[in-house]
């Protein structure tokens, strides 16, 4: 095992380090946070046989461009930005070995939102603030070894089916007339292009509730789906605020979230149950 320094110039990104080993005790008021999408983003880690947990590097529809000032071994998954290392086209879902003084480059992606870089034995210094500066400093801890095969099985996101997300009755859904119960569940919505990491509004049908609660704070999370006064649905995404006043009329399934998570604004889906 050795040690590396690696630094990565980031340049005209909104990309986001993560890492999983997030706070989930929402009692002491940390929002769920972590990976938009936890497939992608483990996928990333496990081809270049990472430990669970390994940092990665989260980039919402604009590409990073990153110049790699020591050798390195990666991986793309999640949308397609149509990656490039030296301008030359490389593909998702496999190591790729990277030399000193490397560019990974890429283009807006146009079908999803969110793809993962993953850099095998990619660790946190100590020292390092947790957030997105100019110049990213990281120890590597890396084995001088390329993985000898992929994953048995990696899933496509292009063969995913985006049409359906699935749903489960709030705390309150029970405040929702009939009319709008039917509604939430069966006519064709959208995602506002306002969206980022704490919430989106819903383009669709407004919906109506049979009566109109007291707006005492009560515990919200990560899928919660809240009605506005105004009819307007929100959804509450990672790092979303845990308590909150509105009805929570319904949640998205955890299994779905990932996939809600990478569904483009404009994109026509329906919710099920």
């Amino acid at each position: 095992m050795t040690k590396l320094n690696i630094i990565l110039k980031s340049v005209g990104t909104e990309s986001i380090l993560l890492s999983s080993k997030v706070h989930r005790e929402m009692f002491y008021g940390h929002p769920l946070s972590g990976p938009m999408d936890i497939y992608s983003y483990d996928i990333a880690n496990q081809i270049l046989h990472n430990p669970k947990g390994t940092p990665a590097i989260e980039c919402s529809i604009l590409p990073p461009k990153i110049l790699f000032e020591k050798d390195a071994l990666i991986s793309l998954t999640g949308a397609d930005m149509f990656w490039r290392i030296n301008k030359q086209k490389v593909a998702r879902n496999k190591p790729l070995k990277i030399k000193a003084g490397d560019i990974l480059s890429g283009k807006p992606s146009r079908e999803f939102v969110r793809s993962y870089i993953g850099i095998q034995g990619l660790t946190f210094r100590k020292d390092l603030p947790l957030k997105l500066i100019k110049d990213l400093r990281y120890t590597l801890n890396r084995k001088e070894v390329t993985p000898k095969k992929r994953l048995s099985k990696i899933q496509e996101i292009e063969s995913l089916d985006f049409s359906k997300i699935k749903i489960e009755k709030g705390p309150e859904w029970s405040y929702l007339d009939q009319k709008s119960k039917e509604i939430l569940i069966e006519y064709p919505c959208s995602l506002n292009t306002t969206m980022n990491r704490m919430g989106v509004y819903i383009n669709g049908p407004k919906l109506d509730i049979k009566y109109h609660p007291n707006a005492d704070s009560k515990c919200t999370f990560a899928g919660a789906i809240q009605l506005l006064p105004s009819g307007q649905l929100i959804v509450l995404l990672n790092d979303g605020q845990i308590t909150g006043g509105y009805p929570r009329v319904a949640y998205i399934n955890y299994s779905d979230l990932s996939k809600f998570n990478q569904i483009m604004p404009g994109r026509e889906f329906v919710f099920s149950m």
